[in-house]
């Protein structure tokens, strides 16, 4: 039953247009015409209870959810139970004294969500609203403050509501407010509202699921997770991420460092990747990309992991797919009982994109087109008259190899500052260091040389014989 008693009802009386009870309906308000109910004895369709409605003068925006639901709708039907369509108190709640513009509705709801949840252990999250340096809200004018302090009646009577409290927002970290009222961003981020305090974050967080369900997370700065990661969900960060849970069948990729304080688990299509330093508990069935060191505590499993750094598995086994740490390997245990197909990688490989030789062969490659190209695009450019002359289809190759020019130009440019940031000496004298098992099966890689491990051994260190042309091992010291 609704908190409304019966009482405190007052039937919507016919107009000259419609009446109710001819469709199977009572519209009731309350007797501060704030709420609408509606009794339903026979079901009609939405577009035509939305007319009856606009018929009996009722103008405030409706909440019509329980359309989308029509056997619960059919349900309360039967068991004449009235339904609340609309709450004008709802529109009671806070406002700021700041129009933030494009942001402003997002804002209002956060208020209004803010005064409706009594749960004190999760408090509501303001969306994730990015602003850029400058002006990011202004403080409203009289005749704006007015508008707010006044609220309208289900039938759109509008009257001053004197609870209505406007909540004055002071400036925060990154925000400044200027002579004109105008509020400044001095950061690139996210706003922040704690209290009555206006913030910009270069770091979000997400406490639980609730607090995100807008598709994949774009943000410049770093972002942190409190719980576990839904599945078919992105977070794309320009600084670190930090996921306090388990990372399942989700795109991660971070400018920065990205911790995993669980296990990353895989699925088909989904990537993880990083631009600096990944940590993990375990990994399983997962696609990692790492431009430095990645470490797991507790496992590596069919994982395929590619590491420009070193690769380290702690604890547990590392087992199957292939794994490659371009400044050496270090693990527990590698490969498993049945000759589990596993391939560990080290130094340079050209199975491993981005490998040091694979990066100074693309680079040379790219460098004789460079020059080619370039042989048969400067006599045309030595021509002062040179759009008169050519033709509409000799035009349009010549701009195409243009394109190509500068398109090489920029990969060359882009590779040429990966090398810079890696150690190639580091990359030539790698190792693959197990302190524990090594299982028959296990294919070792190092510096592009193969050896495939014949018999269990344990406690040994792989690394590269120039002498002989070949992967050596000696045990651990």
């Amino acid at each position: 039953m609704p908190p409304d008693t019966p009482h405190n009802l007052i039937q919507v009386p016919p107009n000259e247009v419609v009446d109710p009870s001819d469709y199977g309906l009572r519209v009731l308000v309350s007797k501060n015409t704030q709420k609408l109910y509606v009794a339903f004895s026979l079901f009609i369709e939405k577009e035509q209870f939305q007319e009856i409605l606009r018929d009996l003068d009722v103008v405030t925006p409706l909440d019509l959810k329980i359309y989308d639901e029509k056997e619960k709708l059919q349900g309360l039907i039967a068991e004449h139970v009235p339904i609340l369509i609309a709450d004008q108190k709802r529109l009671n709640c806070p406002m700021p004294d700041l129009d933030f513009f494009d942001n402003h509705e997002e804002i209002r709801k956060y208020f209004a969500k803010r005064v409706a949840d009594s749960r004190p252990k999760f408090p509501p999250k303001l969306p994730l609203i990015l602003v850029k340096p400058g002006i990011i809200a202004r403080k409203l004018d009289a005749a704006r403050m007015a508008e707010l302090l006044s609220i309208s009646d289900v039938f759109g009577n509008v009257f001053e509501h004197e609870q209505r409290k406007i909540v004055s927002l002071k400036p925060g970290k990154g925000v400044s407010e200027n002579e004109k009222g105008e509020i400044i961003s001095s950061l690139e981020g996210c706003l922040e509202i704690d209290g009555e305090s206006l913030s910009v974050s270069e770091s979000f967080r997400i406490d639980n699921v609730e607090d995100w369900r807008s598709g994949d997370l774009h943000f410049s700065g770093s972002v942190e997770v409190g719980s576990q990661v839904i599945q078919n969900f992105g977070i794309y960060a320009g600084g670190d991420i930090i996921i306090h849970g388990t990372s399942e069948g989700a795109n991660l990729k971070s400018g920065g460092n990205l911790v995993v304080k669980e296990g990353i688990i895989g699925e088909t299509g989904k990537s993880v990747e990083s631009e600096k330093n990944i940590e993990a508990r375990y990994a399983n069935q997962a696609d990692i990309f790492c431009h430095h060191d990645c470490e797991f505590k507790s496992g590596l499993f069919h994982s395929s992991v590619l590491a420009h750094g070193k690769l380290v598995v702690k604890g547990g086994a590392l087992v199957g797919g292939l794994s490659y740490g371009a400044y050496g390997v270090e693990a527990k245990e590698l490969g498993g009982p049945g000759a589990v197909k596993t391939e560990v990688c080290a130094g340079f490989c050209k199975k491993a994109p981005y490998s040091l030789d694979n990066v100074m062969h693309e680079i040379k490659s790219f460098k004789e087109i460079l020059d080619k190209l370039s042989e048969n695009v400067n006599p045309y450019l030595e021509k002062p008259d040179l759009h008169e002359t050519l033709a509409a289809a000799e035009k349009k190759v010549f701009l195409q190899t243009l394109a190509k020019l500068k398109h090489l130009k920029t990969r060359i440019k882009e590779l040429s500052v990966w090398l810079q940031d890696h150690d190639s000496e580091k990359c030539q004298n790698s190792k693959i260091r197990v302190i524990g098992k090594v299982y028959t099966g296990v294919l070792i890689r190092i510096n592009n040389f193969a050896h495939e491990v014949k018999t269990d051994t344990q406690h040994v260190e792989y690394f590269v014989d120039w002498e002989n042309r070949k992967i050596g091992e000696r045990p651990l010291r």
